[in-house]
């Protein structure tokens, strides 16, 4: 069976890339900071934690690229076929076969780091499905794997007689998890100025800007997040 459509990417293998970049930045910048403490010089301390912690923010697309691999992303009308394969040597690693129908919920969006983004696919088996893809932005069309498996989800699920939906997962925030979190550190920051209040009241202040600060933030970013929720199962019916 042909392809619909055949879009050739790149893919960040996300694993990999995490299980290196985190142990070195905290043995590193840790090790630096030991290395202040115990000798008395503490810009030593200073500089390697600068090195370790900022250095991957700053060349994080150089270091990011020895963790790729060509990728090729298949869509079918049944199924979606996700393809790595070597850039060396050209041949096929591994190949993953999706069904639409063993999907049950998916997430997908940009990182909001660079220009990355993900998709995130959980089957009713409890199996999961996640990638990383470069050069893909969801306004984009053509080309673009969001796009695309977005609109093959509505088209499967405005199939006629079709029993089973594929729907979007939201995130934490936009669940209820997220209400009660919210409900939670609203009553943490309450008791946490009383006590402030009660011990050091010159220290209140401190409480009383910074808790309301975070609580907005997650708010805005709940708000948001639920709305792209809304969005994205208006889109694919």
């Amino acid at each position: 069976m042909e392809p619909g459509i055949e879009i050739e990417t790149v893919a960040i293998q996300v694993n990999k890339y995490v299980a290196f970049l985190f142990p070195t930045m905290f043995i590193g910048g840790g090790g630096f900071l030991w290395l202040g403490v115990v000798s008395h010089n503490p810009p030593i301390g200073y500089i390697g934690l600068a090195i370790f912690v900022g250095g991957p923010m700053v060349f994080n697309n150089t270091l990011r690229s020895f963790f790729t691999k060509k990728a090729r992303v298949l869509f079918f009308a049944d199924h979606l076929t996700v393809q790595m394969i070597n850039d060396d040597t050209d041949t096929l690693e591994t190949t993953d076969e999706i069904a639409y129908d063993d999907v049950a919920t998916f997430r997908m969006g940009e990182t909001g780091r660079d220009d990355s983004s993900y998709v995130s696919l959980r089957l009713g088996d409890g199996r999961k499905y996640y990638y990383t893809f470069l050069e893909q932005k969801m306004g984009e069309q053509e080309g673009n794997v969001l796009a695309n498996l977005q609109d093959y989800i509505r088209n499967y699920n405005t199939r006629p007689g079709n029993g089973h939906l594929i729907t979007y997962l939201p995130s934490m925030l936009a669940g209820e998890r997220g209400k009660y979190l919210l409900i939670g550190l609203s009553v943490m920051t309450v008791v946490a100025a009383i006590i402030q209040l009660i011990v050091n009241p010159r220290m209140v202040a401190i409480s009383l800007v910074s808790g309301p600060v975070l609580l907005l933030l997650l708010f805005v970013q709940r708000q948001s997040d639920i709305a792209k929720v809304k969005a994205m199962n208006a889109t694919t019916g």
